[in-house]
């Protein structure tokens, strides 16, 4: 099938020497882009693969690298925003976690040939993510990959890191705020992972996961930005209330109120100080209500 045509596609690409490698890459970028326009995904990944593809005919190019990080990033953004299996969603998070580590490992300015790691690891685990979203085994175990690359914290110290990604939000740039809000949410799902043993949040968990890629990957001004955050703390919010020993917690409901009062619509220009208190007082719920129930040691 086309899952299956995929795989093997992109295990000749690994497999190629360098001389055959351009056109291996190739076929691996025309089944990609064929399946997304069979999955629907949103966004301009089908024609920005095609476009790649054509690319890939000619010779080698000074801009190849760039133009196969863009179809990439385009690919990843179409796939942040699919519905996925729920007992797939974490390992589809980790799927494009690696996904985008492996896109920013790649520049732009120096020959794809000399930065073949990168690029294996990015098509990689875009090809486990698309077999994940269709609720099939992934070939290439990029979420295995995920666990040794950034491996667990303990709940303190994720902890620890959300309050030091909070105090970073007030010295970011306007043009590099998304990716500020993009660490705090990712933090914070950091800290429900690891308070929550028994994985019961997993699907709020995974709406974070979601905000967070979809603020990171967002041009710098797009308008969704704040709603993207609300949503995202929201979801935090949810899932905190959803470990049994942390209902009905007074610090919940407080940081709740303070993230309802962020304008979905509004441009991030116009409340930066109301998103950086939701963040703020998120956190604190967190700290707060997750030291006294015990599980911070």
């Amino acid at each position: 099938d086309e899952l299956k045509t995929l795989s093997v596609a992109v295990e000749a690409f690994v497999a190629a020497k360098d001389g055959a490698r351009r056109e291996r890459l190739r076929r691996v970028v025309v089944e990609l882009s064929g399946i997304l326009t069979a999955m629907k995904t949103e966004g301009a990944a089908p024609a920005k693969l095609a476009a790649l593809a054509s690319h890939l005919e000619q010779a080698s190019r000074t801009d190849d690298a760039r133009r196969v990080q863009q179809a990439l990033v385009e690919a990843l953004r179409s796939m942040i925003g699919r519905p996925v299996p729920q007992d797939q969603r974490r390992a589809y998070w980790q799927a494009l976690e690696v996904m985008g580590r492996g896109i920013d490992t790649l520049k732009p300015d120096q020959p794809l040939i000399l930065q073949r790691t990168a690029l294996v690891t990015s098509v990689q685990a875009a090809v486990d993510a698309v077999f994940l979203a269709n609720d099939a085994e992934p070939p290439f175990e990029s979420a295995a990959d995920a666990e040794n690359l950034f491996p667990a914290r303990s709940l303190a110290d994720n902890l620890s890191q959300a309050r030091a990604d909070v105090l970073a939000l007030g010295r970011a740039g306007f043009g590099t705020v998304r990716f500020a809000f993009s660490r705090s949410l990712g933090s914070l799902a950091d800290c429900l992972e690891s308070a929550d043993t028994a994985n019961a949040q997993a699907a709020h968990v995974a709406e974070l996961r979601f905000q967070a890629e979809r603020l990171k990957r967002s041009d710098s001004l797009a308008f969704g930005q704040a709603g993207w955050s609300k949503a995202g703390l929201l979801a935090a919010l949810d899932a905190l209330d959803g470990i049994a020993l942390a209902k009905g917690s007074g610090w919940s409901q407080a940081a709740r109120t303070v993230v309802e009062g962020i304008t979905d619509r509004d441009s991030v220009a116009f409340q930066r100080a109301a998103l950086q208190d939701g963040f703020r007082a998120t956190v604190d719920a967190f700290t707060a209500q997750l030291s006294r129930t015990h599980l911070v040691r």
